[in-house]
């Protein structure tokens, strides 16, 4: 009886270890597969924050804004990395009207772009500029009173808009009023 005792011990014995490596071997894959998501996940979130990182900084110190340049002057050379906006129209329109209308944001006409204008010019510049003073907020676009600029003076206004219809091909300049 010591024989079958034995036998049925080894094959109880035999059981429990292969269920023991049945369990084991599940547990690495699930584990596996776990870790995998998570990376994943982690991933997914650092290419989120990347795409959620700000595109600018807010200028509320009232000063002029300009264009960011990638490339730097010499170091001694005394140059700026900008160069320096001689026409007074472009100055004004480079403080803040630059940037929503050299993409298009909030729906503003991008500058030069003929088609996104269609219509404007020929209101004349007076009409404009109470557009520009007093903001717009239309279906196809929102202005924001001054630019969002309070600062900004009718002359810079008026100058900024200047530099805009000058961007648009001949004869739309000349229907908003405008001298080239």
């Amino acid at each position: 009886m010591s024989d079958q005792q034995d036998s049925k011990f080894m094959y109880n014995f035999s059981l429990v270890i292969f269920a023991l490596v049945v369990i084991a071997i599940g547990a690495y894959f699930m584990a596996s597969h776990i870790y995998t998501g998570y990376v994943e996940s982690q991933r997914e979130d650092d290419m989120v924050a990347s795409r959620l990182q700000p595109v600018g900084e807010v200028n509320s110190s009232g000063a002029a804004v300009t264009v960011a340049s990638n490339v730097a002057a010499p170091e001694g050379s005394g140059a700026s990395a900008e160069p320096e906006i001689t026409d007074p129209n472009e100055r004004a329109y480079r403080r803040i009207c630059f940037s929503c209308h050299e993409m298009g944001i909030g729906g503003a006409p991008k500058t030069g772009d003929a088609t996104a204008w269609a219509g404007r010019p020929e209101k004349g510049i007076a009409t404009l500029m109470q557009s520009v003073i007093n903001g717009v907020n239309a279906p196809t676009g929102v202005m924001l009173p001054r630019g969002g600029l309070p600062d900004m003076t009718d002359e810079e206004i008026r100058s900024a808009i200047t530099y805009m219809m000058l961007q648009l091909p001949e004869g739309a300049a000349a229907a908003a009023g405008v001298d080239g």
